[in-house]
C-alpha cells in the first residue's frame, strides 16, 4: 500500500493519498487534529473490524454501492450495530456522498 503524506500549506491541513481497494480510485484522507489521527470514514477496517482489512481504504462511491446495491454484503461485513447506525447517519447527513 503506497501512502503519501501531504500538507496543504494554504489551509494548513494534512492528509494521506491512498487508493480505494474496490475501484482503485485515489482518495484523500484528511487528518483530524481533534483526535490526532486520520479520518476513519474511508477506512474499511474501521467499518468491518477485521484484521485483514487493516490497510484497505474505500471511496465514498464504493461505500454507497455496498449500502444501496449490495445490502446483504454490507450487513455481512459491517456487523457492529453501533457502526451501522453511524454509517446510516453519515449517508443521510451526506458526510458520505458521491
Amino acid at each position: 500500500m503506497v501512502r503519501k503524506r501531504l500538507i496543504n500549506e494554504k489551509e494548513n491541513t494534512r492528509f494521506i493519498r491512498v487508493k480505494c481497494w474496490q475501484c482503485r480510485e485515489e482518495i484523500l484522507v484528511k487528518y483530524n487534529k481533534g483526535t490526532g489521527d486520520y479520518v476513519k470514514k474511508n477506512s474499511w477496517h474501521y467499518w468491518t473490524d477485521q484484521e485483514e482489512n487493516k490497510e484497505k481504504y474505500i471511496c465514498n462511491a464504493c461505500l454507497l454501492k455496498f449500502y444501496y446495491d449490495k445490502p446483504k454484503e454490507y450487513l455481512k461485513n459491517v456487523t457492529d450495530k453501533r457502526k451501522r447506525r453511524i454509517f446510516t447517519s453519515y449517508v443521510y447527513s451526506r458526510i458520505i456522498s458521491y
